[in-house]
């Protein structure tokens, strides 16, 4: 049987989205990591050489540092780049834009950046599948929005096939650190994050929607598992619960949970995903509390749970495909969550 060749893929940088990033790529059945460039012999690079990735050096004498590290390493990150056809780079921000001059400026490749690099570093600023997986057809730099941007988005897309949204009050509530950096997280504290700092997400969110009024809050609290945020839409219409839940139920990426049957804390949710996802912990799906969706005249409000990590990582394989192949957006959507072991639509705990 004649099977089509697989997209080649290179992951520049194995931190806390480059480990998630190759998970999801290689998960894909027409995807493969040809390698992962790092630039040093550090944690992440033996994380990334023992979970077999090909290694690749950023630095132009770096080969031989990793080799003396007890890494072998294939070559240089040119090397790397002349295989595949397609880049996902994850490395911290502002490092993808040296990456962007240093090496792919002057290449065909197409390259995805995280949220971290500024929206001027890309064709399509602030990627969105289901607002712009077509206009990334064209694109040779996709940036895809940040992992606040996308958890709303969700919600935002999916009510507004129903209603007109006139004004979003959203506040979250985040975890202050992450596994492998809880020692960088706050303790015995709660802290409100600057509103200046919510400014990249409010003009990601009027990229995709509009020129909507968004009014946003954040607290960064102990906890290095999920974030939740209260979302409140003023509508144009008064809401039906029963229209809402339904449009909810038939979300791609939104599962309803419900604290009745023990899903009532994000530890608890985190716990519950980590069990039924056969290969990883991450939650890609927004977790939306049943018992919070509420509506008072024209305002409709809700809370969810969101993994900050790895919420926006279906956005990044969907970039991948957009840039690359002539496949829909329902397509590569489905077979993103498939190989993803997204919950399906309709899902209710």
């Amino acid at each position: 049987m004649y099977m089509k060749a697989k997209i080649p893929v290179a992951v520049v940088g194995f931190g806390s989205q480059g480990r998630r990033t190759a998970e999801a790529i290689a998960r894909q059945h027409d995807m493969e990591i040809v390698g992962v460039a790092l630039s040093q012999p550090d944690l992440s690079a033996h994380l990334a050489f023992r979970r077999g990735y090909p290694i690749f050096s950023i630095e132009p004498k770096g080969v031989s540092v990793f080799k003396n590290a007890g890494i072998w390493c294939k070559g240089s990150i040119e090397t790397l780049l002349s295989k595949v056809k397609a880049v996902v780079d994850c490395t911290p921000a502002g490092v993808g834009k040296q990456n962007k001059e240093r090496f792919y400026q002057k290449s065909d490749l197409r390259v995805v950046f995280q949220a971290g690099e500024d929206p001027s570093i890309a064709n399509t600023p602030a990627f969105f599948s289901p607002a712009d997986y077509e206009k990334a057809r064209d694109a040779k730099f996709v940036r895809v929005a940040s992992p606040l941007a996308v958890s709303v988005g969700r919600i935002l897309w999916t009510v507004q096939q129903r209603w007109d949204i006139k004004k979003m009050f959203c506040t979250f509530v985040r975890a202050g650190s992450e596994t492998m950096r809880a020692h960088q997280g706050p303790v015995d504290t709660i802290i409100p994050v600057s509103p200046a700092s919510l400014q990249r997400v409010r003009w990601e969110l009027n990229q995709m929607f509009g020129e909507l009024e968004v009014y946003l809050s954040s607290f960064n609290v102990p906890s290095i598992l999920l974030d939740a945020c209260s979302i409140c839409l003023e509508l144009t219409d008064k809401p039906r619960l029963d229209i809402v839940m339904d449009l909810l139920s038939e979300a791609r990426r939104v599962s309803i949970v419900s604290s009745e049957a023990g899903l009532f804390s994000t530890d608890v949710i985190f716990e519950f995903f980590r069990r039924i996802r056969p290969y990883s912990a991450d939650v890609y799906e927004v977790c939306v509390w049943k018992e919070q969706v509420e509506a008072y005249g024209n305002v409709l409000k809700l809370s969810q749970a969101v993994d900050p990590h790895s919420v926006h990582i279906p956005e990044v394989v969907d970039a991948v495909r957009a840039m690359t192949t002539k496949m829909s957006r329902d397509e590569s959507a489905k077979l993103t969550d498939e190989s993803l072991s997204v919950l399906k639509a309709g899902f209710k705990v």
